[in-house]
């Protein structure tokens, strides 16, 4: 019986979240914004041959190592031509999954990482999957072609935790390792970013308090069991370095103290659309030049934050591995998009980057909200008023911004729009940026 609610309440999960990103079927490609060089112009999309697809998985495509995303492109033309809406489909389709394991993954670990959840887990996972499926954030991962490998990566990394959770921790399954390690290295070969993949395990292992024995020793077999995926890490940098991508630039970048501040403002950003998800942009320009003063702004933004951050930690008791669990998957999903390594990007922010990092943030809303129900009983017919309300216009923010994404129209005239506001106050732009976009049609 339990079995078929969490059917019922995926089923709807899925029925709504493909209602509320349908327009994504009916725009085209953004020919002048990566689809140009990752898709429509890369001849390796047209050509199965084995050599191509040989050199291809063991070289970088313009500074960038995503072959099996690429290698996605290639069946979805073979299967249906250089259609657009076969092409944003399989993006949706691919959100849809991720979001079924999402559902799949909380639903399993909640209840072990607090026991007091009990028979509110369906609650916490459906939740969590709710928000992650139809949050505004999440459009440019889903209605861009170009950011399909985001969604693939996700479904990896996804599919590896659960997995390592489901499999080889609960059931106990010592086989199943090896399937933890071929996802690591799949998500690995469709983004760059799912390096991180063994410290998300780890975020999973110290919730779930694996790193104590019953008499509450320190147990380091969780970190030696990281082993081969550490080497796998290793051998990932290693070959990247080799390509010259992905290194650090110390002598070519901004200095610690301003890339501190960048991380801790890119935070903050992140923290208030998720909240607020208004003003979201297709291009988020640095608030300065490289080697400029930074607007007083982007310093109290950071210094709120911080203060933030501070307030957080010192408030949340220690015991709350809830909390603390959410808040560690959202920090590592979002860490290595908040520029205090030293890696070049022409945008201090993406949507795209919080894709996974929008599930733990959920996670802590929905702490939240199951505290105030428990807390104020006389007042939950307004919370859940306003939960609703709140829920479907987000839900209609969605449905309106994946409309956005139809051309490369509403793009150009969003950065412009940018860049003019810059103009007028005075401040830095990037002039290249401005021409390319004016030579664009």
């Amino acid at each position: 019986m339990n079995l078929n609610r969490d059917r019922y309440v995926l089923g709807l999960l899925l029925v709504v979240t493909t209602l509320v990103l349908s327009p994504t079927f009916f725009n085209g490609f953004q020919r002048y914004w990566d689809d140009g060089w990752m898709l429509l112009n890369n001849s390796i999309v047209y050509d199965l041959s084995w050599q191509r697809w040989k050199d291809h998985f063991t070289s970088f495509h313009w500074g960038q190592y995503s072959p099996v995303n690429t290698l996605l492109y290639a069946f979805t033309y073979q299967v249906f031509g250089l259609k657009g809406a076969a092409f944003h489909g399989v993006c949706l389709a691919l959100h849809l999954l991720n979001v079924s394991l999402i559902f799949a993954i909380f639903k399993v670990s909640l209840p072990r990482i607090d026991p007091r959840i009990g028979g509110q887990a369906r609650f916490y996972a459906g939740f969590v999957a709710l928000f992650f499926a139809i949050h505004p954030l999440q459009v440019e991962a889903v209605a861009w072609a170009s950011a399909s490998k985001v969604l693939l990566y996700s479904f990896f990394a996804l599919l590896g935790i659960l997995i390592y959770v489901r499999v080889f921790i609960i059931a106990r399954r010592r086989w199943a390792y090896a399937g933890v390690v071929l996802c690591y290295l799949l998500a690995f070969a469709s983004k760059e970013q799912a390096i991180v993949f063994p410290v998300l395990l780890l975020v999973f292992d110290a919730a779930l308090d694996r790193f104590h024995r019953n008499d509450r020793h320190f147990d380091a077999r969780p970190l030696l069991e990281k082993i081969p995926l550490l080497i796998v890490a290793g051998a990932m940098w290693y070959f990247s370095w080799q390509n010259d991508v992905g290194l650090v630039q110390l002598a070519e970048t901004d200095p610690l103290h301003d890339r501190a501040v960048f991380g801790l403002y890119s935070l903050g950003k992140y923290v208030s659309l998720y909240v607020l998800p208004v003003n979201l942009s297709f291009f988020y320009l640095y608030p300065s030049a490289p080697g400029t003063a930074l607007p007083a702004g982007v310093y109290a933004i950071a210094l709120l934050t911080l203060a933030g951050l501070a307030i957080f930690f010192l408030t949340t008791p220690g015991r709350d591995r809830l909390v603390a669990f959410a808040t560690l998957f959202f920090l590592v999903n979002i860490g290595l998009a908040l520029h205090v390594l030293p890696m070049q990007r022409i945008a201090i922010m993406a949507d795209r980057y919080m894709y996974l990092g929008v599930a733990g943030l959920s996670l802590v809303f929905a702490v939240i909200v199951a505290r105030l129900f428990r807390r104020l009983p006389d007042a939950r017919k307004a919370i859940a008023t306003a939960l609703a309300i709140y829920v479907g216009w987000l839900g209609f923010t969605t449905h309106e911004r994946t409309r956005e994404w139809k051309d490369f129209r509403a793009i150009k005239r969003d950065v412009l729009a940018q860049i003019e506001e810059r103009k007028m106050s005075g401040r830095d732009y990037d002039a290249r940026l401005e021409q390319y976009l004016l030579d664009t049609e």
